[in-house]
């Protein structure tokens, strides 16, 4: 390889590493959270996801992936699609409530019973999960899609 293509390759390489380590607060295309506290690195969907702190900040497109740790942020997108904080029945652990999901009307299933908001939360802070979501589908309908996932 010639010297001028290393060059060329490197400085790729280089302009990939300083976008993926944007820390901008989730306003370019990624945002990453907490890098290098655990000294391991974010899971690729986590990665490329734009990270939400406020109920102001919304998706850049339709189907793009989102990331927040932000309790309003989860709480109005869960109301806003009718969905109720829930846990999966006879899973609850030391650390707070079992399995967590968010029971939508028609999803549901005979094992998920309702928690309060607080408990909810309560064990998500204590799993240190962060919430990836949706806000719309890539075809412009409301999203459901949402994952807890560590950083």
């Amino acid at each position: 390889m010639s010297t001028i293509s290393k060059n060329r390759s490197r400085s790729r390489r280089n302009t990939a590493a300083q976008r993926s380590h944007s820390t901008d607060g989730g306003k370019g295309k990624s945002a990453k959270r907490g890098a290098g506290q655990s000294g391991r690195s974010e899971p690729r969907y986590l990665t490329y996801s734009k990270w939400i702190d406020s109920s102001d900040d919304h998706e850049e497109c339709k189907g793009q992936s989102l990331a927040t740790l932000n309790h309003d942020v989860i709480r109005q997108w869960a109301v806003s699609r009718k969905g109720v904080p829930s846990a999966v029945d006879d899973t609850e652990g030391q650390d707070g409530a079992g399995v967590l999901r968010i029971d939508f009307p028609g999803y549901g299933g005979k094992r998920l019973e309702k928690v309060d908001w607080n408990e909810w939360f309560d064990t998500f802070y204590k799993r240190q999960f962060v919430f990836l979501y949706q806000e719309h589908k890539r075809d412009g309908s409301t999203s459901t899609f949402f994952k807890l996932t560590t950083k």
